[in-house]
């Protein structure tokens, strides 16, 4: 089982190991969960500093489990039209591939693929779009397909 990755200083040197420039770190465990899930935010001093972290860190692995970024910005209101969920996926899917299937169909804000503590999938992700138009496009083409011999199912959460 994986150690667990909750500081804040590990979370900031991971990244500024990485070569990234990091005001800050945070790291916030959700007690709320039935299952431990850590959610951690970092501050950057620029906007750009921050974009090309998303671009070259989303779907990597800290100690063997996913990551998944988002960048937050204080003017970006949640679209509820464009959030999804992808049901009935295989077990041994990575997030990185089910991000890669989607990305096609516009801007994801977000990826979470569910998965249980030793890593293997739960069957299910949530994706988020930056726009309703996208998500519409996703389920249009995505929803009922097969991969990997299963039928997905693709609709908005």
């Amino acid at each position: 089982m994986p150690e667990k990755f909750y500081y804040d200083l590990d979370l900031f040197k991971h990244f500024t190991q990485a070569g990234y420039k990091i005001k800050s770190a945070v790291c916030k465990q959700d007690k709320q969960k039935s299952r431990q899930q850590t959610v951690g935010y970092l501050n950057f001093y620029d906007e750009a500093e921050a974009e090309r972290c998303m671009k070259e860190m989303n779907n990597t692995l800290i100690q063997n489990r996913p990551i998944f970024l988002s960048l937050q910005k204080d003017n970006v209101k949640f679209d509820a039209e464009a959030n999804l969920i992808v049901r009935n996926l295989v077990k041994d899917v990575k997030q990185k591939e089910v991000y890669d299937m989607f990305k096609k169909f516009g801007s994801i804000t977000s990826c979470k693929l569910e998965s249980f503590t030793d890593g293997q999938s739960r069957g299910f992700c949530y994706i988020q779009y930056s726009k309703g138009e996208e998500a519409q496009a996703a389920i249009a083409e995505m929803n009922g397909k097969e991969v990997q011999e299963k039928k997905i199912e693709v609709m908005l959460h």
